[in-house]
């Protein structure tokens, strides 16, 4: 009788420990994406940066060419 309660038990920790790696594999996933995310808006940013910093360089060069 015990026997196969145990069994039973045991079956329910193994279901259980699958299921844990199962969460535990996505939230590590899901924390890898949003990491992924927020460096490539930070690199997006960085990139407008740079264009902006371009713009007024040339702006720059087009005001003193006028002049």
């Amino acid at each position: 009788m015990y026997g196969r309660y145990l069994v039973m038990v045991a079956e329910a920790v193994e279901v259980a420990m699958v299921v844990e790696m199962a969460v535990v594999e996505w939230v590590a996933k899901a924390v890898v994406v949003a990491v992924k995310m927020k460096e490539a808006k930070v690199m997006v940013v960085a990139a407008k940066d740079v264009v902006e910093e371009v713009e007024a360089v040339v702006e720059e060069e087009v005001v003193m060419e006028k002049i």
